[in-house]
């Protein structure tokens, strides 16, 4: 008897179970059990609920439609970052919004050799010499929302076969409107010769600030790759307190 329950436990850890289909449709399942004494087949009939259950297993998982974007860009020389969110209304058309970090978009520098001073204050010399003043207009942190529009280009597979890419490069155009803060601040770098000690301060000083908003647009190209996610890299234009500013930024995207 001990033997004979040896054998059940064995055999069912080798049950294989084949699934046929016919005409696209499960028919039917066949469960076959190996045993010593033979092979015992037992067809069990699918019902509807059953095959329904089947079929939506194997089916892909639909695609979302959320994605979430962080990269960075260059705007005149300072790097910067990036963070948008969106949502893909349409297979080509995409609402976004998303943050950028602050960045320098106009300064200018005044350099005085003719205007170096020198005198005493109390008892102790001084010489002021090479001061240079300055004006820069600084973003905080800007916000936007916008839309993002793409079509396919060019399937890579075609232009480069032996790299088997398999995958389509996207164009897309995107607008919206840029909100953005700037702070404007006194800069100055110089040199002072203080009871025959020197010292060469630089710094800049905030003594104002505004806040509006812009249009901005650009266009790029992105690139999927595998589990969801895609790279991008496009060109953005906007202006910003009255100055026109424009940059490249690169990105991965995360689809979930």
């Amino acid at each position: 008897m001990r033997n004979q329950l040896t054998l059940i436990l064995i055999s069912f850890l080798l049950i294989s179970v084949s699934i046929k289909t016919f005409a696209d449709e499960v028919s039917k399942i066949e469960i076959i059990i190996y045993s010593d004494d033979g092979v015992e087949k037992t067809v069990i009939g699918t019902n509807a609920l059953s095959e329904n259950l089947l079929i939506e297993s194997f089916k892909p998982k639909k695609q979302s439609n959320y994605y979430i974007s962080s990269g960075f860009g260059k705007i005149k020389n300072d790097i910067v970052g990036n963070f948008s969110a969106g949502y893909q209304i349409h297979p080509n058309l995409s609402i976004e919004g998303g943050i950028i970090t602050s960045a320098e978009v106009y300064s200018v520098k005044s350099t005085s050799t003719a205007g170096n001073s020198s005198g005493t204050a109390g008892s102790k010399p001084y010489t002021i010499t090479n001061t240079t003043a300055g004006l820069k207009v600084a973003t905080n942190t800007s916000y936007l929302i916008g839309v993002n529009y793409s079509v396919p280009l060019i399937n890579l597979d075609d232009l480069v076969p032996m790299l088997q890419l398999d995958r389509k490069l996207n164009f897309y155009t995107r607008g919206g409107i840029l909100f953005w803060g700037v702070d404007y601040s006194l800069t100055i770098d110089g040199t002072i010769t203080f009871d025959g000690a020197t010292y060469s301060p630089s710094g800049s000083i905030p003594f104002a600030n505004a806040n509006g908003s812009d249009l901005y647009y650009g266009f790029g190209v992105s690139y999927p790759l595998r589990n969801n996610t895609s790279i991008r890299a496009d060109y953005t234009k906007t202006k910003i307190a009255g100055v026109n500013v424009g940059g490249f930024t690169g990105s991965a995207i995360f689809q979930f």
